[in-house]
């Protein structure tokens, strides 16, 4: 979780100083940070409801992937940094604890 932390912030620097000035590279350091601890959340829960690795790593990419096209639309941008923390803290309310799928159904 520390490596994740440090790599997203340092690449959110490094893309914000491609981009811009140092408001940028601050904006983008920040938002890789608080990024990494939102989707390490992500997956420590899922981990513990029995996910798998693989899949896990890939549909995190993926909605990361959309969610970074969609900042760049300007309102879209405001938006998303708005709702995205408070659909976050909706979902660790509902989450179960574990998944049961097929172990519901053996006879013990």
């Amino acid at each position: 979780m520390i490596a994740a932390f440090v790599v997203a912030a340092g690449a959110g620097v490094a893309l914000g100083f491609a981009l811009g000035q140092w408001d940028e590279a601050i904006g983008g350091g920040v938002g890789g940070a608080l990024g990494s601890i939102g989707g390490g959340r992500v997956v420590a829960g899922t981990f513990r409801r029995g996910g798998a690795r693989f899949g896990t790593a890939l549909l995190l990419a993926l909605v990361g992937l959309v969610l970074a096209a969609v900042a760049w639309i300007p309102i879209a941008g405001y938006l998303e940094a708005m709702l995205v923390p408070v659909l976050a803290a909706r979902l660790r309310g509902r989450a179960p604890e574990r998944y049961a799928g097929l172990r519901s159904l053996a006879k013990d």
